[in-house]
């Protein structure tokens, strides 16, 4: 008995995608993006849903280390290494979901397949921490700290609307509730005023001169700053009772008579570490991006971010071994890109290269030998980096005698000082 065959889907694609996408009669793809963007088919069911999400994960993402690279050389461009907040992943993450072809298995990943947390989210999940904070505050205080709030967040026009405390609509309100809303609403709203620069009209309520504001604290993306080997994993929910919950008119009750229908779909591994950057803008003062940080901690660490998360997902370390690990990392980083960008600048030092021009082949041999071992263990009358570059520059280019003798050498001691300076300084041996 011949196998059954594997049922054929028809990709409605332009003809030069198509051309560059098919390969021996089949459209193949190696980008995982491409893949959940037009390769999804809603229609997958159990085994073929499986298959997919599968193979998604086999392909991982597209010029990983080179986009993590650039999106870190742009976010230290603008912040600093004290700005970010790192946090370890210690459950799987799920992020929009509901956002993908396929129910409820969305997957938020950059064009170029990399997991990423977009900064709205972010922003929601330290303004939740911070509203939580509000509500166990006294009343005394409630209104100090609705101030920092709506500077730090923001607010819209219903944000301060004198409607019932206990309507979530507002959620300034609702982190007052149980005191006097209108009380603190216009004792706060007098304090952003004044610090604004707003008038309110005669006899007109403070908070109608704020009718909207964006915040003074930045909330952007927050990308993977250090994955685990597989950054992507198959999960798997299962509904046991299918029926009724398609509104079967004839299943009044759930029972346990329904064959249960697992459904699969991708989540973020945990262990992955993200970098959140959280920052005020100047008029914001520099208080005011550390309090944000501290609520952005609180939310990833006590309510988490994403879906599902009261059944475990999107729960982040972020203690300060976690802050103190990554952070001492990328100020070496900073430091060697300085040091780099210093290096660009130097030029073969005029002096210098009178002396060398003076000695002997032997000289020159103990000169460069000395660079053979590895940068750390050079000795610190060594270390003059213009030095260094001057004695590369005579070797390689004023004189090169001693290395055309010595560069069909693979175990030559010279050669393998000037390939240390070489790659030190990011030139290349003619």
């Amino acid at each position: 008995m011949k196998p059954p065959k594997e049922k054929e889907v028809t990709w409605h694609l332009a003809s030069d995608t198509r051309a560059v996408l098919e390969r021996n009669g089949k459209l193949e793809c190696d980008s995982r993006s491409l893949l959940l963007d037009r390769f999804v088919n809603p229609k997958f069911k159990k085994e073929d849903r499986s298959k997919f999400w599968k193979k998604v994960i086999e392909t991982g993402p597209c010029f990983a280390k080179e986009r993590q690279k650039a999106w870190k050389e742009f976010v230290l461009s603008l912040f600093r290494p004290s700005d970010l907040l790192f946090g370890r992943l210690r459950s799987r993450l799920l992020v929009n979901m509901a956002g993908g072809v396929m129910e409820n298995a969305g997957l938020c990943l950059d064009r170029f397949g990399l997991p990423y947390i977009p900064g709205s989210a972010i922003k929601g999940c330290a303004r939740r921490a911070a509203i939580h904070k509000l509500l166990k505050e006294s009343a005394k205080e409630k209104a100090v700290l609705l101030g920092i709030i709506a500077l730090a967040f923001g607010w819209r026009e219903g944000d301060w609307s004198a409607g019932d405390p206990d309507d979530v609509s507002s959620d300034f309100a609702y982190g007052c509730q149980g005191e006097d809303w209108e009380a603190i609403r216009e004792t706060t709203a007098q304090r952003l005023c004044e610090r604004l620069g707003r008038r309110p009209q005669p006899g007109r309520p403070a908070s109608e001169a704020l009718p909207n504001f964006a915040g003074t604290v930045r909330f952007l993306p927050a990308y993977v700053h250090s994955l685990p080997r597989k950054d992507l994993e198959l999960d798997v929910v299962t509904c046991h009772h299918p029926e009724y919950y398609s509104g079967d008119e004839k299943m009044d009750v759930a029972l346990d008579c329904e064959d249960p229908n697992p459904v699969s779909f991708c989540a973020v591994a945990p262990d992955a570490v993200f970098a959140f950057p959280v920052q005020a803008v100047p008029r914001g003062g520099e208080d005011l991006g550390a309090t944000a940080r501290d609520w952005l901690k609180a939310g990833l660490e006590e309510f988490g971010i994403g879906a599902k998360t009261a059944a475990g997902y999107g729960w982040f370390d972020c203690s300060d071994e976690v802050q103190e690990e990554y952070r001492k990392d990328l100020t070496k980083e900073l430091e060697e890109s300085e040091r780099a960008r210093k290096r660009a600048t130097l030029t073969p030092d005029p002096n210098w290269l009178e002396v060398l021009a003076k000695e002997r082949e032997d000289q020159l041999r103990g000169r460069i030998n000395r660079f053979k071992y590895e940068e750390q263990y050079w000795s610190e009358a060594d270390r003059n980096e213009g030095y260094q570059l001057t004695l590369l520059h005579f070797l390689t280019v004023q004189n090169p005698d001693l290395y055309q003798k010595e560069r069909s050498n693979p175990k030559s001691s010279v050669l393998k000082g000037l390939q240390n300076l070489t790659e030190k300084f990011g030139r290349r041996l003619p």
